[in-house]
Parts: structure tokens; sequence; C-alpha cells
């Protein structure tokens, strides 16, 4: 494809390198919070209520409790079909109406909402859409996340393919820092 190829290889290469290196990493930082934020689990899961703002609440008591060494944002993780659930909890078909603008970013994207003042909200399609989902929410001192060098794409011609390959490297790790700096969130996201 190379000689004749009216479209930019090497950026479409480094396009899905890019995809599946995110995937990578978010994969690997949702494995660190599943082993790391053990304890302080808030449970909401059924069909009719779904994970409400009640039970974000309970969940931002549980951190809001704790002496956090540097007090500041807090961040949620959840699977998209959670965050339908929360937002079908505030919608009343009575009167037609939502709280803020929940109903509105039902179909936003990654980003969702800010609540209580210093809580973001985020969806990831790499969490287990389950009757019970894992969803997490911590402050942002209690899990690192670090990358000793950038991804590393080298290219190689191969004659026998007439092409080139790309090999694509990437380092990086996850941890928990502080294990009570976090909850699970158990959430129904079944559609």
């Amino acid at each position: 494809v190379t000689e004749d190829n009216v479209s930019n290889v090497e950026a479409e290469i480094g396009r899905q390198l890019g995809i599946s290196a995110a995937r990578a990493r978010e994969l690997h930082i949702l494995g660190a919070m599943s082993s790391g934020f053990t304890s302080g689990t808030v449970t909401g899961t059924n069909s009719t209520n779904g994970f409400m703002y009640s039970h974000y609440a309970k969940a931002h008591s549980e951190l809001d409790g704790k002496i956090l060494t540097v007090p500041g944002r807090k961040l949620v993780i959840t699977h998209p079909y959670t965050w339908y659930y929360t937002a079908k909890s505030t919608f009343s078909e009575t009167y037609g109406s939502a709280m803020g603008s929940v109903g509105e970013d039902v179909l936003a994207k990654y980003y969702k909402a800010s609540i209580f003042g210093d809580v973001d909200i985020y969806t990831s399609n790499y969490i287990t859409a389950a009757t019970n989902a894992t969803g997490y929410k911590w402050s942002a001192d209690g899990l690192g996340y670090w990358e000793p060098r950038s991804i590393r794409i080298e290219q190689e011609r191969n004659a026998s393919a007439r092409g080139d390959e790309f090999v694509c490297t990437l380092r990086g790790g996850s941890k928990v820092l502080v294990g009570g700096y976090g909850v699970r969130l158990l959430q129904y996201s079944t559609l």
C-alpha cells in the first residue's frame, strides 16, 4: 500500500497506535483501582432507581469524612449505562423536567458532569457493563500514574511484504497510593 496509496499511511497508523496506547493506559489504571480501592463500597444497584445522587452523596461523604493530605477535586469513573440510570433517576415523566442539565447530557462523551462543587464524573467503556458494575470515586492524590518516557514507534521496511512494519513500545505504570482515598461504586449498568 505504500507506493500507490492516496492516503497517509503513517498518520493512520499513528492514530490507531494512539487509540491502542490510550486503551492500554486506561485498562491498566482501572486494574490498579480494582485492586487498590477495596474498602468503603457504596451500593446502588437496581434497574428502577440506578445509582442516584444520594449514592454519589454517600460516596462523597465517605471521602470528605477522611483527612486527606491534599484536599481538592475528586474524580468518578463509571460505565455510560450507569450514567443513564443516574440521569433517569432525576427525570420526572409526570412533570417532564430534569434536575439541571443532566437529562440533556446523557449522551455526552466521557465527561458527564461536575457535582457537589468538587467532583468530576467521567465514563469509560472499558468498565464491564453488568448488574453489579464497579465504578470508582477517588481523590486525585490517591492514585498515581507514571510514564518514564513517551510512546516509541519504530518503522522498518519489510521487502517481502512490499510494505513497512511499525513496532510500538509504551512503558508506564499505575498504583493506588492510598487505598482509603477512594471508594468502589457498585452500580447497575445493563440496558
